[in-house]
């Protein structure tokens, strides 16, 4: 869950950056300190802010956020939690790999956003031909590239 955060966090601060004069060094760090403490919802919205997302993927985003939440912050909630008995273990065993599969999904999406853009200002890595940078480069570029676009500006009626 800490890896899907810091992606978002590099995502938002590199790829899909505020406003288009770029990122140096000073900016970087002023940006970063301000955004340390930031949360996924605060980085989902600025997201959705900055690019159009996809409807199925931005309801992907939802719910790894809701299931985030949830686990770090109201876990009691989850209707059978425990690990007393064999019901609720299992239910315990099938919230948490309903966790790992939504942290799975956007990371691997995220990667896949990073990827396309590393491609695109040409950037390589010596981890190009590894078997994961395939899978990603294979179903999640696509998928990355597919879900986002630029946001529509509205031309002014002078």
């Amino acid at each position: 869950m800490q890896s899907v955060e810091a992606s978002f966090r590099f995502v938002m601060t590199f790829v899909i950056q505020k406003g288009q004069e770029g990122l140096d060094l000073e900016k970087w760090e002023a940006q970063s300190k301000a955004e340390r403490e930031k949360t996924i919802g605060y980085f989902l919205n600025q997201l959705r802010f900055r690019v159009d997302v996809e409807p199925q993927i931005d309801s992907r985003l939802s719910t790894f956020l809701n299931i985030r939440n949830q686990m770090v912050h109201r876990l009691e909630e989850v209707p059978g939690w425990g690990l007393e008995d064999e019901a609720s273990l299992r239910i315990s065993n099938d919230f948490l790999t309903e966790v790992f599969a939504n942290c799975f999904f956007v990371y691997f999406w995220l990667s896949g956003v990073t990827k396309s853009w590393a491609t695109q200002a040409g950037f390589t890595t010596q981890y190009d031909d590894h078997e994961v940078m395939k899978i990603i480069d294979e179903h999640f570029v696509p998928l990355a590239e597919w879900s986002l676009a630029a946001k529509e500006t509205v031309p002014r009626s002078d």
